[in-house]
């Protein structure tokens, strides 16, 4: 009886082993974030800021949802979700420069990923690589209620 436990085991070890080298093969191939690639630039927080301030035809395009968009963002940016951005990725204008931003870069870097396989004729691409957040413009001050 005590071998037929062991055997047992062994090829549970062996299969947990197996489903183990299976799932770190397929996350190396399908779940890293993309990477960046000579197609797209990318850019430190103060280097997107000095570029939005020197390019003034510069499209910038937030990746983030609606909801994080609409909380705070960039005066001239434009909105295109990276769940839509195949379907938004055609509207936007080829002869403009192109940065794309998110809140922390990552969401970018797969933007960026995407924009230039769906749309290879818009040649400058960057992504704002880091926490973007800190060149959104500060929420107005809250007043302070006479009434506490």
């Amino acid at each position: 009886m005590a071998a037929f436990w062991t055997r047992r085991t062994g090829a549970l070890a062996a299969a947990l082993a197996l489903c183990c080298l299976a799932e770190g093969a397929a996350y190396g191939l399908f779940g890293r974030p993309a990477r960046p690639s000579a197609s797209y630039e990318r850019l430190s927080v103060a280097e997107a800021w000095e570029r939005i301030r020197t390019t003034p035809s510069l499209l910038v395009v937030d990746v983030r949802t609606p909801r994080e968009f609409k909380d705070r963002h960039l005066r001239g940016s434009v909105n295109a979700p990276l769940f839509e951005l195949h379907r938004l990725a055609p509207k936007l204008p080829a002869g403009r420069p192109v940065l794309v931003v998110s809140l922390q870069g990552i969401r970018s870097i797969q933007a960026c990923k995407l924009l230039k396989r769906l749309r290879p004729d818009i040649g400058d691409v960057a992504y704002a690589d880091g926490p973007i957040f800190r060149i959104f413009q500060p929420r107005p001050a809250r007043r302070a209620s006479s009434d506490r």
